[in-house]
């Protein structure tokens, strides 16, 4: 409504591509983009369109960075656990969290978590309890916990934005998918990549850590490249 009341062209995808076709009324423009590409990439298509371009979608360089702060008093690499998401059925286990907590130390690095309601702290204390080396970030602005996550070496989330947010940073990021499917709207980034807990399976932390490892190579071996 916002945009109607400036008088501009509104445009969109057409009602064979949108995901809520009553939307397409307020367009006055209309393309269609396929519904089966992931979301950032159907956007990207879309802004070509309307706009004139065509997109490098050979690459995906969102071009943001961490806003100023970070983590005082953790030396060395820190991995940030985003063990919070909306819905139950996309939460990993707390006893998984605390394993990958603990096999990340023995790797040297040490694990940050966060909270931002009580189910949330409950599970982050119950990671810092078992894992002592953890920095336990009491709740904070989201600013905040962008800063830290940002400088972060490794990350490693549920599905939940800020794992989103991580990968956009650029940073060598696992996503743990339960209950979604992540072709459509996963994480995407240089060095991010998706574990989906298919039928019958589950996503063990033994699983987490060999991606992460590979993802923490490919980084290596890119900025090697570079010096």
């Amino acid at each position: 409504m916002v945009a109607k009341q400036t008088g501009a062209p509104i445009a969109g995808f057409d009602r064979s591509s949108a995901r809520e076709p009553s939307a397409t009324l307020f367009y006055q423009r209309k393309y269609a983009v396929p519904r089966a590409l992931h979301a950032i990439e159907r956007t990207r298509r879309l802004f070509g369109l309307a706009l004139g371009y065509q997109p490098d979608l050979s690459m995906l360089d969102s071009g943001i960075v961490p806003p100023a702060g970070g983590l005082s008093g953790a030396a060395g690499k820190t991995a940030f656990l985003l063990h919070g998401t909306s819905r139950e059925d996309k939460k990993w286990p707390v006893e998984d969290w605390i394993e990958t907590a603990r096999q990340l130390v023995s790797r040297q690095f040490t694990p940050v978590v966060t909270w931002s309601n009580e189910a949330e702290k409950d599970a982050a204390e119950a990671i810092a309890g078992a894992v002592p080396k953890t920095v336990l970030i009491q709740k904070s602005p989201l600013s905040a916990i962008a800063a830290i996550l940002g400088r972060s070496t490794l990350v490693i989330g549920a599905d939940t934005g800020l794992t989103h947010l991580a990968s956009a940073f650029g940073l060598p990021t696992v996503a743990i998918f339960l209950a979604t499917e992540p072709g459509l709207t996963g994480p995407r980034g240089r060095y991010a990549s998706t574990l989906l807990a298919v039928t019958g399976n589950r996503v063990t932390p033994a699983d987490v850590m060999a991606e992460a490892e590979r993802l923490l190579e490919r980084e290596a071996l890119t900025q090697a490249g570079k010096n």
